[in-house]
């Protein structure tokens, strides 16, 4: 398969299935852009197999085809598939490790299966895991090696993900999954029955905003940081500016995690991007 098919199946998977990093994407020079959209891909197709099939036979299949894959993504596992052509090319431009791609893939994998959270602290360490990580390692990709910097990364992307699951929460429900953490359920008196049947109810807005708060403290902390962030890296970073806009219309819909309607409208993300990319500023 010629090169460019391979990245234009990257490209188009990250448009349609990951809105928010490929308009960060779109930020970076055309070779970094290349590897972002390799990495942001690797990380739909594993998302995606939780969409794709319930069974868990067949999921479990899938997923350890890409266990097998990556673990040989410095030889000839590389050729399998476009994503994988990719991705070992970006971890070869850039020095990024493959031992923390496959540790961000275990953590996307294990998503899938997993019980509801015991508490928020382990909701929070999940979302670093998998969002946080990738944010992580998309710096890594643009060439950021400060551990300072990278720390912001993390703290920016477990924030985008721990909003990404607030605003999921009832595609979960409706495929019998509870992603929110169990204690603050229990403390504002919310049964996972409920959520699973469609009811929100105020005890269900209390937890959303309880999460909300700690994300919007990670995203502070990462723009304390921000004079010692390289321009280099916000591409990576500008999430930030989405998952503040995301924030803030949850808080104007009450943190009705069940409601309709709580998408941005279609212009939100791209301007909150292109604000970022004219100022400098995630």
């Amino acid at each position: 398969m010629p090169k460019h098919s391979d990245q234009s199946y990257c490209a188009d998977a990250v448009r349609t299935f990951d809105r928010d990093r490929w308009l960060g994407a779109g930020l970076a020079p055309p070779d970094a852009r290349r590897r972002l959209l390799a990495l942001f891909a690797l990380n739909v197709e594993i998302a995606r197999i939780s969409e794709l099939t319930t069974e868990p036979l067949a999921r479990g299949i899938r997923h350890q085809w890409w266990r097998d894959a990556l673990g040989t993504l410095e030889g000839e596992g590389a050729q399998g598939h476009p994503v994988l052509r990719e991705v070992a090319a970006a971890i070869q431009a850039s020095g990024l490790g493959l031992d923390e791609v496959i540790a961000f893939a275990e953590a996307r994998i294990g998503e899938a299966d997993a019980d509801a959270p015991p508490d928020i602290d382990r909701f929070q360490s999940l979302c670093l895991e998998t969002g946080g990580a990738l944010c992580r390692m998309a710096a890594r990709l643009l060439g950021v090696q400060a551990q300072t910097a990278l720390d912001a990364a993390a703290d920016v992307g477990t924030a985008h993900a721990m909003v990404g699951q607030l605003r999921n929460t009832a595609w979960w429900a409706a495929r019998d999954r509870i992603v929110l953490p169990l204690d603050l359920l229990d403390r504002h008196r919310v049964t996972t029955g409920a959520i699973r049947a469609g009811r929100a109810d105020e005890g269900l807005a209390l937890v959303a905003e309880e999460i909300a708060g700690r994300a919007a403290a990670l995203l502070a902390n990462a723009r304390m940081e921000r004079d010692s962030v390289p321009r280099e890296a916000l591409p990576a970073l500008v999430i930030a500016r989405l998952a503040d806009g995301q924030l803030r219309r949850l808080g104007r819909r009450r943190f009705e995690l069940l409601a309709h309607g709580i998408e941005p409208l279609p212009l939100t993300a791209p301007l909150a991007v292109l604000r970022g990319g004219l100022t400098g500023r995630y």
